[in-house]
Formats: structure tokens, C-alpha cells, sequence
């Protein structure tokens, strides 16, 4: 169970039994919530698979496609690793819109068997990548940064090119629709720290990214640079080095 806004936002609790319809115990109370009677906006919470708490440390890629948080990415840890011929690094938390589930089927009867009731793809609410963190990584040849909320990024740039990227939205090239809750980021508290772009590779913050750490990277030979969104709030650019053109540090 995750809050996903309000004064008890970021919190992530185990459900440990479900006690009710809509009713759960948790693994630990819950520090603070903004009630529906507020007179401040009520905090929403979502119930969802925990992906999240892994280390990736000092592996290769090559020649594949992006190593990415898709939807729902919790408390990584990627760093020391090396890049080439990639398609780069993705917190690529997403909002999937919310489809109630179908009516139980009667008897002799068969469940709605349409993808916009049931499955992964549409319908499933917030999935949203909070505090990752993109440490030391090395990217040593890199073409272009792309956002994936586009066609071109979902499709064209897989072993196209690289991109350090924190994206959200309306989700992963058109498989989600709708927009998020207003004031419900789904890309929020990620770091970029002492990583290294060479060959045009870049890094891009954008649609609606919040409290995002971008610090002492250092990007050459590169016309890409460091790109913010300004549908984004809360990001500090800190000690980073851009070099474009191919030139001396």
C-alpha cells in the first residue's frame, strides 16, 4: 500500500491480510494521513504489487534496450555500471488510469474477457517510480535522448541511443490513457548522481517529475545537455558538467 499524496505522502506498507472488501491490516501503522473530512485535500493510497528494494551494480549492457523502471519501481539502487549501444536508464513511473473490474460472471457464464477490463495494461491506477537512484554509471557511447511518453521513444530508439530519463504521465506510449490525479506525481524523490554521458548522450526530467536530484554528472561531446521540463517542479541541477561538441573538458 503506498500514500501517494497528502501530509503522509511517500509511505509504503506491507498488507499483511485483507480483512474486509475494503478493509486491510497493514504490516505498521500508517504515521499520518489526510482524512477525507480534512479541510486539506484527502490523500489517495494505492494497493499494488511491491517492485522495488533491488541493486544493480556493476553489469555490462550492450546492445539491448533500456534498463527501466516501467510503472512501478520502489527504492532502487542502480550504480557502477556500464553502457554501451543501449538505450539508456528510465524512472518511467506512470499513471494507468482506474477501470473498475468486471461484475462477477453468473453461472454458465464467462468473465468479460476485454483488455480495458481486465489485465495489466489499462485500468490499474498509479504506478509510480519513487526514490530510485542512478549512481556512478557509465555511458560510453550514446546517440540521443528521446522521451518515452512518445512513439518515437517507445518504439524508434530501442538500440538507437541512450538517455537518463524520468518520465510520467499518461503512460507508456498510448497502452495507458487518462491523466493522474492532479497534485499526484509519478515520478517523485529520483536521483542522478556522478554519472558519466559520453558520445551525445544526455539527461531529460520532464512531464510531471517532482523533487528530483540531478548532481555532478558530467555529460561531453554531447548537443543534448541536461534537459528540464517545465511541467516539472522541484528539481535542483547541482555541480554538473555539460562539454558540447566534442571538445576538452
Amino acid at each position: 500500500l503506498l500514500v501517494l499524496n497528502g501530509s503522509g505522502a511517500g509511505q509504503i506498507r506491507r498488507i499483511v491480510a485483507n480483512d474486509s472488501p475494503r478493509g486491510w491490516t497493514l504490516d505498521t501503522p500508517l504515521e499520518q494521513v489526510t482524512l477525507a473530512n480534512s479541510t486539506d485535500p484527502p490523500s489517495f493510497v494505492q494497493l499494488l504489487p511491491f517492485r522495488g528494494r533491488n541493486i544493480l551494480h556493476r553489469n555490462r549492457f550492450s546492445d539491448c534496450g533500456a534498463v527501466q523502471f516501467y510503472g512501478i519501481g520502489l527504492e532502487n539502487l542502480v550504480t557502477a555500471n556500464v553502457n554501451q549501444r543501449m538505450a539508456g536508464m528510465v524512472a518511467w513511473g506512470q499513471w494507468r488510469e482506474w477501470t473498475p473490474p468486471p461484475p462477477r460472471p453468473g453461472p454458465g457464464t464467462h468473465p468479460d474477457p476485454s483488455p480495458a477490463r481486465i489485465g495489466g495494461e489499462m485500468g490499474c491506477g498509479a504506478n509510480p517510480n519513487w526514490r530510485n537512484v542512478f549512481d556512478r554509471n557509465v555511458f560510453l557511447e550514446s546517440n540521443t535522448v528521446v522521451n518515452y511518453n512518445t512513439a518515437q521513444g517507445s518504439n524508434a530508439n530501442f538500440l538507437g541511443g541512450y538517455q537518463l530519463a524520468s518520465t510520467s504521465g499518461g503512460g507508456a506510449a498510448g497502452a495507458a490513457k487518462g491523466a493522474a490525479v492532479p497534485g499526484i506525481a509519478m515520478n517523485q524523490w529520483v536521483v542522478f548522481r556522478g554519472n558519466e554521458m559520453q558520445s551525445n548522450g544526455g539527461i531529460l526530467i520532464t512531464d510531471d517529475s517532482t523533487h528530483v536530484l540531478v548532481e555532478a554528472n558530467v555529460v561531453t561531446c554531447t548537443s543534448l545537455n541536461i534537459t528540464v521540463a517545465n511541467t516539472t517542479t522541484d528539481v535542483i541541477l547541482r555541480g554538473n558538467t555539460v562539454v558540447p561538441g566534442c571538445g576538452a573538458r
